[in-house]
């Protein structure tokens, strides 16, 4: 079978689930405005606190002289290149960090929990009933999620001294870290489409498959999910001026885009499945 003919068909089977089962997508665009609203309100605890040391630390700074002959004069003065009170940026720089490690934590915790909800209302019932698919959701979601999680945790393991010393450097050292996390969240998310009709090794197996030998049909799948998330975000802004009413239109559809995303590649996943 041709890669039109499946996208064709994992279309056509998800704009008919959306049609036929008003009430489950109904249920799972207010868990997908729930999640939103969560993270909406996480970094509103969060972000204020990280945004306020930062502004702490680049007010000090550009108060600061970093010119070749003040540098030279404090070196042979004895005297700290960062000024009279260095300790408040490494101060300033722990709570960031803290912070974000903390946002992190509950982020994490937030998505665990809406994406097993989310892929186990999205399944089909037909081998597996709900409680079943949610609990093997939550296995896999908790050891990717989990290992992504522990990778962020320890990338921010770093003091003030280390992050200046690296610089623009440390964006390149841990670029392969988030490479591997979108890796694994490929695979991930492909295992959760297998996980209402086939056993956990099974699923193992079959979503390497898929995800290696089949990789043109999901790059496919993930485009079209791309271009609607974007272009109703892209509506949502340029009609806020122009017309309120159709700019939260753009905006629900644009929430609406990660439901039927969601929908669409469960469908593209399974279809690659019944063609393996």
């Amino acid at each position: 079978m041709q890669s039109g003919n499946i996208l064709f068909n994992s279309l056509k089977k998800s704009f008919d689930l959306v049609l036929r089962n008003k009430s489950r997508v109904l249920l799972l665009f207010a868990l997908q405005v729930m999640f939103f609203l969560a993270l909406f309100y996480l970094s509103y605890l969060h972000l204020p606190k990280i945004i306020e040391s930062a502004k702490a630390m680049s007010d000090y700074l550009s108060g600061q002289q970093f010119d070749d002959v003040t540098i030279a004069n404090k070196i042979m003065e004895q005297q700290d290149i960062l000024g009279d009170n260095p300790a408040m940026l490494e101060q300033n720089f722990n709570s960031i960090i803290g912070n974000f490690r903390i946002f992190l934590f509950y982020f994490f915790a937030a998505l665990l929990v809406f994406l097993s909800l989310a892929w186990a209302l999205t399944a089909e019932k037909k081998y597996f009933g709900f409680k079943k698919i949610f609990l093997k959701n939550f296995i896999v979601l908790f050891f990717c999620l989990g290992l992504i999680f522990v990778f962020f945790y320890l990338i921010l393991g770093i003091s003030f001294s280390e992050a200046a010393l690296e610089g623009a450097n440390a964006l390149a050292k841990y670029i392969p870290f988030f490479l591997f996390s979108v890796i694994i969240m490929y695979f991930a998310f492909i295992s959760l489409s297998l996980n209402g009709k086939h056993s956990s090794n099974e699923i193992i197996l079959k979503s390497l498959k898929i995800g290696v030998k089949k990789i043109h049909y999901m790059a496919a799948a993930y485009f079209i999910i791309f271009i609607l998330v974007i272009l109703f975000l892209y509506l949502a802004f340029y009609l806020v001026d122009i017309n309120f009413f159709f700019s939260t239109i753009a905006l629900l559809f644009f929430i609406f885009s990660f439901v039927f995303g969601r929908i669409l590649l469960f469908n593209v996943v399974n279809e690659l499945d019944k063609n393996m």
